[in-house]
This record gives structure tokens, sequence and C-alpha cells, in this order.
């Protein structure tokens, strides 16, 4: 089965893990990316997965790049035209709202079946656009919810489509536990520095635990426009030598094992695969309630605390830490529910399964 995905993302996350994890694990079909970020198109292409650069790809972040994306739509039409034309898909599996809307309708007239996968939450913005996308949903064969979360918000954005919730799978022979250290604490960061992840929130609260728990670290993975931001911040602290920033990392899972808590504070999740890789490495996470992470967090990997709350924050995690036996007794169901619930094997059989119906 030949199938084109394609995924317009501004800066490498989630959905970009999602397809190069389903690719791999589906290697009876062949597949074809199209993408419009250059750092994932040469990642593929390293991997030796087939993909080609998009170009006059345009985002809705405002009332200019909606009127953008519409004065360029005709010369898109044709760059999809010719590859639907050349590559003949059986599927095109869309995983960006923007080319959920364009190329849709101009796959189903080629007869093409199309599915779409929503990494996360969909809201109300503009009209036009609203009225655009759930007309195209209307043309979609399935849709893929990566959570119960996404999935009640496009029901109540009105979406008829038939809808499959398939969580994300996290490759638990990569991702496994550690030997439990009761000497060392680290309370551990993995995501994009960005507004919407709330970096500043998790690092105010991570100074307010390290100045009670003088033998804590706290571990930074990843990148984006508030590090220079936070650094700065560090930099003036006593306590700076045990904040470390360790960028963009593509050993995660040798990282995270080392972890004593996961700690997410975003203003909301589709579906944090961070959550996932942590609880798979038997690491339990702390997080605030937002999104579908009180899916993947509970009372057997974990913690919700309700509050934005730095010191309340802070206080939840010192209270975990405290207690060495609910720590490895978490470290354990932490496991047992990756394996039950988010492994990458079942993702791919549901997803692989949705492609054949």
């Amino acid at each position: 089965m030949k199938i084109m995905i394609i995924t317009t993302p501004r800066e490498l996350g989630g959905g970009e893990t999602y397809v190069n994890n389903l690719i791999k694990g589906l290697p009876c079909h062949k597949f074809l990316v199209l993408t419009s970020l250059q750092e994932f198109n040469n990642k593929l292409k390293i991997e030796g997965i087939q993909s080609r650069l998009l170009i006059m790809s345009v985002k809705f972040l405002s009332r200019f790049h909606i009127v953008l994306f519409l004065i360029l739509t005709p010369f898109n039409i044709i760059q999809y035209l010719w590859y639907l034309l050349v590559f003949n898909p059986d599927i095109v599996h869309i995983q960006s709202r923007e080319e959920q809307i364009l190329v849709t309708p101009i796959a189903r007239i080629l007869g093409k079946k199309v599915i779409w996968t929503l990494h996360g939450l969909v809201e109300k913005s503009n009209r036009v656009i609203d009225w655009m996308f759930l007309m195209s949903s209307l043309k979609v064969n399935r849709v893929i919810a990566i959570s119960i979360f996404v999935e009640k918000s496009l029901k109540s954005y009105g979406m008829k489509s038939p809808i499959s919730v398939i969580y994300h799978g996290v490759d638990l022979k990569r991702f496994k536990p550690a030997v439990f250290n009761n000497s060392q604490i680290i309370i551990g960061f993995i995501g994009r520095l960005v507004n919407i992840k709330r970096p500043e929130i998790f690092l105010d609260a991570s100074i307010e635990m390290l100045q009670r728990l003088p033998q804590a670290q706290v571990w930074i993975v990843g990148d984006g426009n508030l590090k220079t931001k936070m650094e700065n911040k560090v930099s003036t602290l006593a306590i700076k030598d045990r904040i470390k920033f360790l960028g963009f990392r593509q050993d995660t899972e040798r990282i995270i094992r080392q972890f004593t808590i996961l700690l997410i504070t975003s203003q909301t999740e589709g579906l944090a695969i961070s959550a996932l890789e942590s609880i798979a490495s038997g690491v339990p996470v702390v997080s605030v309630p937002v999104g579908a992470l009180p899916e993947v967090v509970s009372k057997e990997t974990g913690l919700l605390v309700d509050s934005d709350n730095p010191k309340i924050i802070a206080e939840q995690i010192l209270s975990l830490i405290k207690d060495k036996n609910l720590l490895l007794k978490l470290k354990k169901t932490c496991r047992k529910v990756a394996e039950k619930k988010f492994s990458l094997d079942r993702m791919i059989t549901e997803t692989d399964l949705v492609y054949k119906v």
C-alpha cells in the first residue's frame, strides 16, 4: 500500500515523532512524506525515508496569514496535485490543519482515501477557516484523535466525521526503567521552551523545591525562544550549578531514565509524548490537569496538581520525594500502564487497521 503523509509543523515536536514511528513500524507499506520543515526533511532523508520539501506552506497564525493562505491556494493546489499524480498514493494521511483543508478535496476527487490525525485541541477561531475545516472534514474517511480530550474537542467543534481514538505509543524497548537510585534526585523537564509549555512555571517551582532539598538537581531538555530568558534568570541564583540546560537531545531515553520525577506545567496538551516516555521509563509524572494529561497521569503513574502556583507545585513534589515507598511503587506501576495502554506496537497495529478498513 502506498501512503502519502503530509505534515507542516513550525518546529520539530511530538507530531514528527509520531510520523517517524509510524513509518518505521509499517515497513510493509511504501511511504512518502511531504513536509514544509527543512530540519524534518533532512532528518527523514538521513534515516532513509522518502520525503519532499513543500514550498509556500502557510500556518494560520493571524488574519494576514489566512489571507496569504487563500492567495497561495492556486499554487499549492498545483503543488499537491503534482505529488498526488506522480506518487499516486492509495492513502493520504494528513497531520496539519491547513493541509487538511486544502488537500482533502483534491485527494477525494482523485479517488484517494483520506485520513486525518489531530494532535491537539481544536477550537473555533476564524469563521471562514472554521467553515472550510468542517466542510473538508465531511469528505475525510476517518479522523484519528490522539486522546479522548482531542476527540471531545472535535465533537464540540461540530465535526460529524467518524473518529477513532488512538493514543500515541512509545517504544518500550528504547524507553525502559533504570535501577531505583535513592541518593540521586533529579526533577526533569522535556519539551519546547515556549509559552504554551509554560517552562517558567516549571523553573519557579523547581527553584522553590531546590531551596528546600539541597541534594536535588533540575535538568531541562529542550530549546525555544524562552531559553535565554530562563538561563539569564538562573545565572543570578546561588543554586545555578544545580540547574542544567541540556538543549535539544536525541538521546532522551538515556536522560529520562535518570529522572526521579518528570514535571509538566503546560497550558494545554493533546497528549504529551514526554509523559508517555517517562512512565515507560518508570519515572512518575507530576502535572497540571490540562488537556489529555489526566488520561496519562493517575494514581498509578504520578500526581495531578490542580494549581499553577509554583509553591504549591513544589510542595507536592517534595511530599512525593519524601515518600520513598510510594516512589518505588509508582516506578513499577508506571511501566505496567505504559505496557498496557501506550505501547508503540499497539499504536501501529491500530493505525494500520484504520489504513486497511
